[in-house]
């Protein structure tokens, strides 16, 4: 069982400059990678998606027409 002390010897003391949740270099281009990805795969679905809707719209209007 750990006692308060304990508990609060386990926490790094922040210094000026370095928070808790400091990343290191490689970790932080990783997160930025990674954001890059995800945004490109959303985009691209957002592309998929509307040149669906286009070519059904294109499609319903030749049908119709």
């Amino acid at each position: 069982m750990t006692t308060s002390l304990d508990a609060k010897a386990a926490w790094p003391v922040p210094t000026r400059g370095r928070p808790y949740n400091d990343l290191g270099f490689w970790q932080r281009v990783g997160w930025i990678m990674a954001i890059a990805a995800g945004s490109i795969l959303l985009l691209y679905l957002l592309v998929l998606t509307f040149d669906a809707l286009v070519a059904s719209l294109i499609m319903l209007s030749a049908r119709l027409g």
